[in-house]
């Protein structure tokens, strides 16, 4: 749905950013449909927090000591 980089640099970030203005001004299509692809995903809090409770419940079990499921 965006620009990705695995690089956590200050340098990979400007190269990214470089890249989505180069994008934004020359290739209107690629952005047009990476927005409509980003429009169709679900951004809601109630995914979000359930996907933190998840994690919050796997991080209780394993402190516990109770390994009944491995991380997803």
């Amino acid at each position: 749905t965006g620009f990705m980089f695995d690089d956590l640099t200050p340098g990979a970030i400007y190269d990214v950013a470089g890249w989505a203005v180069w994008a934004w001004y020359n290739k209107k299509k690629h952005i047009n449909a990476m927005r409509k692809r980003a429009m169709q995903k679900r951004f809601s809090w109630e995914e979000s927090a359930g996907r933190y409770a998840e994690i919050y419940k796997w991080a209780l079990e394993r402190r516990l000591g109770i390994y009944p499921r491995t991380w997803k």
